[in-house]
């Protein structure tokens, strides 16, 4: 009886773990994310919107992206190192998957921490979001908005 309990449980656990087990493939995000940094740096702005998933074109017009993307380069600069520091995947309501990787980062002029929002397209990913939470970003914009 005690050899079934244990067998039971142990099922139950290894159920458990395997259902709450998240697939994603490091690797092409961290390649995804890399090709960005590299783009970014050249201030490819164009190239990147292009290859973004059409959920970020559907919120965000080419010209506007463009625009804020000048504006993030100029208060931050290039990128220099990148580290990343968790990734979580979940599906949306239209049934894709959708992973969150976030990097430590640190720019020519600070700081910040991005978040990669990517939605799993076969089996590649693209941008859908891309988000800097960034000290340095933040009195870079209110400096910029009190020279306008």
């Amino acid at each position: 009886m005690k050899n079934i309990l244990l067998t039971i449980a142990f099922s139950f656990v290894v159920f458990i773990s395997s259902c709450s087990q998240q697939e994603f493939d490091i690797n092409k995000i961290d390649a995804v994310v890399s090709d960005f940094h590299e783009s970014y740096n050249k201030k490819k702005d164009s190239e990147i919107y292009d290859k973004s998933n059409q959920g970020m074109k559907n919120a965000i017009s080419k010209d506007e992206f463009i625009k804020t993307f000048n504006l993030l380069y100029k208060v931050l600069g290039e990128i220099k190192k990148s580290s990343l520091t968790g990734v979580t995947k979940t599906t949306n309501s239209k049934g894709e998957s959708v992973v969150a990787a976030q990097y430590t980062s640190e720019f020519s002029k600070g700081t910040g921490i991005e978040t990669f929002i990517l939605i799993q397209n076969n089996n590649s990913y693209e941008i859908f979001q891309w988000n800097i939470n960034s000290d340095e970003l933040i009195k870079g914009i209110v400096e910029q908005a009190s020279k306008d």
